[in-house]
């Protein structure tokens, strides 16, 4: 009687050195085929991280999470000087283009308005650095509004204004620099270039009112402000 021939042993070792395909989940394709459920383990393909990712973890690195961004205090009262002046500076152009429309002078209002709005966009971004840097923006303090009744008078008002915001910010830069908030002195320098064109438009308009005098630039304004 012949005696069957043991075979396990040899099946042990051959599993043991070729190892069978891992069963894997199947994933559907995007018309509802599916792969073969029996695919063999293979090293997984590398991510190529892309910039925003990057970015992300070189933010997480820096600041973990449930650890806040914190500010430097003298940075912070800065900001909230400067938020109050764009505060203030929002209602002061916003009036004195509701004026001019009133007066007839419609395009130097809509010029007037824009400036109105060119301080709301400060305000914003100023406002959203202050949050980020764990601060709290002061919306309850405003400066004392200089209305004038007559355009020079506005102009001249408008002007100041921008003059306070130049005296501040100038050195107020370099201190953010000082205390390597960089961020904040880059958005003060787009500040300060915004407001020096401003600075350049008033100039301009009163410079024109002193070669023509003001009956004869108000006259023109009536159709537009003279450039």
């Amino acid at each position: 009687m012949t005696r069957g021939l043991d075979f396990a042993p040899a099946r042990r070792a051959d599993a043991a050195t070729n190892p069978a395909p891992t069963r894997t989940r199947c994933t559907r394709l995007r018309r509802g085929t599916q792969t073969c459920c029996y695919q063999p383990k293979t090293s997984p393909t590398p991510v190529r991280s892309s910039p925003a990712h990057l970015a992300r973890f070189a933010t997480t690195a820096l600041y973990p999470i449930g650890v806040v961004m914190q500010g430097d205090p003298d940075v912070l009262r800065l900001l909230n000087e400067q938020l109050t002046s764009e505060l203030t500076a929002i209602n002061q152009y916003f009036l004195h283009s509701k004026m001019q429309d009133n007066w007839g002078f419609t395009e130097l209002a809509a010029h007037t308005r824009a400036e109105s709005f060119d301080e709301m966009r400060h305000a914003e971004e100023i406002t959203d650095r202050i949050l980020l840097l764990d601060g709290l923006p002061n919306y309850q303090r405003i400066g004392s509004l200089r209305i004038g009744q007559t355009l020079r008078e506005q102009f001249e008002a408008d002007l100041a204004i921008e003059y306070d915001v130049l005296n501040r910010l100038k050195p107020g830069i370099v201190m953010c620099r000082e205390k390597q908030d960089t961020t904040s002195a880059v958005l003060l320098e787009k500040i300060v270039a915004d407001e020096e064109e401003h600075i350049d438009y008033l100039e301009t308009q009163l410079e024109l009112m002193d070669k023509l005098g003001e009956e004869l630039y108000s006259a023109q304004c009536v159709s537009r402000p003279p450039t």
